[in-house]
């Protein structure tokens, strides 16, 4: 199933005419960065290994990787940026896409940490997001903790919480944005959760956040984004 990306002309950006059906198949940031037209620039949050570097440059982008340290092997046309407590020095509304590959699972504060990385997108532009789900703690540890084996969520100390379909969906919308394409699926033998989502053309810089709780609000995207943020 292609993702829908729907094009926000206000900050309620979705109508009953343009369904605002979020789309059950997420692409990866490696095709999602394939996507992008040539000159665009991508943040990559996390980047160890600079696993968007050959797709980046390949197509021609701007490629920024995001981390507490500069992990080695920085391909030739990257820029690192070191990150400085809970901010990122980079300019607001700078980046055609933001992605955040594993390394929500570490934060403490998940709608700061969102609402920051949707200040660097350029109004319209995107957010990807994948981190280990909840299906990661239902499997069983090791008794044994010297055979090395990494068979839990929890058997990572710097974890804090997983992250399932409707947690992602709910952060998204206390932080403006408005999810596209949400998805379980697999990386390797980690079971995760993904998400597309954009940044509203309204919205400019650091995006205001709420609290998010949805009780007794009808489904769907519509209804959810229109109960916290209202009509407009």
């Amino acid at each position: 199933m292609a993702c829908v990306v729907l094009s926000p002309a206000s900050h309620m950006a979705m109508t009953s005419e343009c369904n605002p059906a979020i789309s059950r198949s997420c692409p990866t940031s490696v095709n999602l960065v394939r996507s992008l037209p040539r000159g665009a620039t991508v943040v990559d949050i996390g980047c160890y290994g600079w696993l968007l570097g050959e797709a980046t440059k390949t197509h021609g982008l701007q490629y920024i990787g995001v981390d507490r340290a500069e992990p080695p092997e920085r391909p030739s046309h990257a820029r690192f940026v070191r990150t400085l407590g809970a901010s990122i020095d980079l300019r607001d509304d700078s980046c055609d896409l933001v992605v955040a590959g594993h390394v929500l699972e570490h934060v403490t504060d998940p709608i700061g940490f969102t609402a920051e990385l949707l200040r660097l997108v350029k109004p319209g532009g995107k957010l990807w997001m994948e981190s280990p789900s909840e299906l990661g703690c239902h499997a069983v540890a090791s008794d044994d903790p010297e055979d090395q084996q990494f068979l839990s969520f929890w058997d990572d100390p710097t974890h804090i919480r997983p992250w399932t379909p409707g947690a992602l969906y709910r952060l998204a919308i206390s932080c403006q944005a408005i999810p596209i394409a949400i998805q379980r699926g697999q990386t390797g033998d980690v079971p995760v959760s993904t998400m597309l989502a954009i940044k509203p053309t309204r919205v400019r810089g650091m995006p205001e956040t709420r609290y998010v709780t949805l009780k007794n609000v009808g489904y769907g995207l519509h209804a959810a984004y229109e109960a916290v943020w209202g009509r407009g």
